[in-house]
């Protein structure tokens, strides 16, 4: 009798300790909005590409650039995230690696001061080959962070820029993370299968 009691109160743990687990996993799988339900599509007629917006973020076309700003009661958080294209050069390196030694580290130490390029990262963007870069810079007297993720595509130069101070850079990266993995070409995705989401695995963590 007591054996039997000891293998039902062991079938009861191991059910209950089943669906705990169940539970948590639910719980973490529904911490991240699906933005294609929830958020905001920015896109326009212009572009060959859209992505999904959290709705605590201001989407803005107006400039030709589409972007988007966190919305928030902190005016000293103006974290934003944009995406500009335009036709590759001619003789430019047709590699997101090699554009950006080409070009972009160019620019880089042109644009900015105290230029400090913190990691790069390999990753999929809607089907096709990208690199993330993340480096701090100081612009006009102003300390910046930033993470910049370059694609080139069938002649053209796709760049996705997230822009913060480095004391708000962490906070907002959930957020771009997934607006990012919700990035799509209108023509088609690519013949790539990211291993993991469309940050990356290591670039998932923002450093």
């Amino acid at each position: 009798m007591k054996k039997c009691i000891s293998l039902r109160r062991a079938a009861l743990l191991l059910l209950a300790l089943a669906l705990f687990a169940a539970a948590l996993l639910s719980s973490c799988s529904s911490s991240v909005p699906d933005l294609t339900k929830d958020g905001v599509r920015a896109t326009s007629d212009g572009v060959d590409f859209y992505f999904y917006v959290p709705k605590t973020w201001l989407i803005d076309t107006e400039t030709g650039i589409i972007s988007a700003y966190v919305d928030t009661t902190d005016s000293t958080d103006m974290s934003n995230i944009s995406v500009t294209t335009f036709a590759l050069p001619t003789g430019a390196p047709t590699t997101p690696q090699d554009y950006w030694a080409w070009e972009g580290n160019q620019q880089a130490f042109e644009v900015f001061t105290n230029f400090t390029l913190i990691s790069s990262d390999s990753l999929v963007l809607d089907g096709f080959a990208a690199m993330k870069y993340v480096f701090t810079a100081t612009l006009a007297g102003a300390d910046y962070k930033y993470m910049q993720i370059i694609c080139v595509k069938d002649g053209m130069v796709y760049i996705v820029t997230y822009t913060s101070t480095p004391d708000k850079f962490d906070g907002n990266m959930d957020d771009v993370n997934n607006m990012v993995s919700t990035f799509r070409f209108k023509s088609g995705s690519g013949p790539l299968t990211a291993a993991a989401d469309a940050t990356g695995t290591s670039a998932a963590a923002g450093t």
